[in-house]
């Protein structure tokens, strides 16, 4: 399976809810779709498609895995920008004492 990663738009808070719950639901039914097409299968079949299944599966969760390790990353660096920009706006206002 070809890596696509998916972008989500940021809002002051995070990302987005509505589109982090669209991509995990496009990503139980491309499971569901898998587990229904190997029911489909002739019982000589069963292995091949299990083994295709398996690998389908794994290179979901390989790509939802990259996926919210994209977004810790970005969150991560979001949040290091706010509090960089927080401390030197303390630095340049500093408290009456």
């Amino acid at each position: 399976m070809a890596r696509n990663p998916k972008r989500f738009k940021r809002r002051l808070l995070g990302y987005r809810r509505g589109a982090v719950d669209a991509r995990l639901d496009e990503l139980t039914a491309m499971i569901e779709a898998l587990e229904s097409q190997s029911g489909l299968a002739t019982p000589d079949q069963d292995d091949l498609v299990l083994r295709a299944t398996r690998l389908s599966v794994a290179a979901i969760m390989e790509q939802a895995e990259a996926d919210a390790e994209e977004i810790r990353q970005s969150a991560q660096t979001e949040a290091a920008i706010l509090l960089a920009g927080t401390e030197s706006a303390d630095l340049d206002h500093p408290p009456d004492a």
